[in-house]
């Protein structure tokens, strides 16, 4: 199960995980029950199942405690805060991460501490502080590698270079990048889900330099690479979201609104929502829905504002642009107005009504063939 979740194979990962709660609820062992338990929060959450998987993960946090099995009871603490993360309980989810790296620390459990800096490094970098966020990711780098753990290396280089990226700063990133995909050499036991994610970082930096023939090249790669893409949601939403974002800017209208529709009904997590609903409205405001355009827009910054997250350096010309063409579009008042029912629109009434105006679109042009 846990190989499994690895290699992105929800579909296998959450049966096997649940026959070994099972055999473990069979014989009584409440040791192995732990682990088990492990495995099925594990892989529940890769799939963004998130909520089941909270359940799973404190029973085998409270089993690894009563059990005395500090590794799992840290690895539980670990991805409780990922789940935690995802779901927007963003003060317990630094709550967890804050406790499972003091343990891990005084324990030297390595791979829970990398993760949990990593987990609380995303967090600050939502906020903006890049700074803390990459002090932490370095930390987490080091954990990694005097684990001598590859695929956790190449992970944390590629959190590194994504990072740098968001900040605009595409040559560093494009280092990082590289040196995660020089350790993801099959020979070196990379599993093939970081290696995808790791391509996907390098298409969306080409995409950014406007250089769409090697973005697109790399994303085709990335998608070749991912063990089981349509296994795992957020990989689902990632994928079609760039490659909504390269058939808008090769001005293929139609594909791309129908890879954002993919894109945002595979969204789960507040962050992944919002951004599938930026790049919605540029494509319903492509289609004349100019109203709904700015309404999605509303909606999605009223989110972001709630969870403290910033527009990252380098969207925020972008994001400005879009915004200016859409007010001279409306028309001030118009504009205002529409904004002001985004806001009073929570976002996953927003998310539901995005898609139901996409799959208008589609059917109405035909473009859902």
């Amino acid at each position: 199960g846990f190989l499994a979740t690895e290699q992105r194979c929800g579909s296998e990962a959450v049966p096997l995980a649940e026959r070994a709660v099972a055999i473990a609820r069979g014989a009584d062992d409440l040791r192995a029950l732990a682990w088990a338990l492990l495995s099925l929060g594990n892989s529940l959450s890769a799939v963004g199942r998130f909520e089941d998987a909270r359940t799973h993960l404190e029973e085998a946090l409270a089993l690894a405690e009563q059990t005395g099995q500090r590794p799992a009871a840290e690895l539980a603490e670990h991805v409780l805060a990922g789940c935690y993360y995802e779901t927007d309980n963003r003060p317990e989810a630094m709550r967890r991460a804050e406790h499972c790296i003091i343990s891990a620390r005084a324990s030297g459990n390595l791979r829970a501490l990398s993760g949990a800096l990593v987990s609380q490094g995303w967090m600050k970098e939502d906020v903006g502080d890049y700074t803390s966020a990459m002090d932490l990711f370095q930390e987490a780098l080091e954990c990694t590698r005097q684990a001598g753990d590859f695929s956790f290396i190449a992970g944390v280089l590629r959190t590194i270079g994504h990072c740098l990226f968001i900040q605009g700063e595409f040559e560093q990133a494009r280092t990082y990048f590289e040196d995660s995909l020089a350790l993801g050499d099959p020979v070196q036991h990379e599993p093939e889900a970081w290696l995808a994610s790791t391509l996907m970082g390098l298409s969306n930096l080409h995409f950014e330099l406007g250089d769409y023939t090697t973005a697109r090249a790399l994303l085709d790669k990335a998608l070749r690479s991912s063990a089981a893409p349509n296994d795992v949601t957020d990989w689902v939403s990632y994928t079609m979201l760039q490659a909504g974002n390269l058939a808008r800017a090769e001005d293929d209208r139609c594909a791309a609104l129908r890879c954002f529709h993919k894109a945002l009904g595979a969204a789960l997590s507040i962050g992944d929502v919002i951004r599938c609903l930026e790049a919605m409205a540029a494509s319903l405001d492509d289609h004349g829905e100019t109203h709904e355009a700015v309404v999605m827009l509303g909606s999605a910054d009223k989110a972001r504002g709630g969870t403290g997250r910033v527009v990252h350096p380098y969207q925020r010309q972008r994001y400005a642009q879009q915004l200016e063409a859409l007010k001279v579009a409306l028309g001030q008042a118009a504009f205002a107005g529409a904004w002001a029912e985004g806001v009073a629109l929570p976002v996953e009434e927003a998310k539901s009504r995005a898609l139901e105006a996409a799959a208008a679109l589609l059917s109405a042009n035909d473009l859902g063939r």
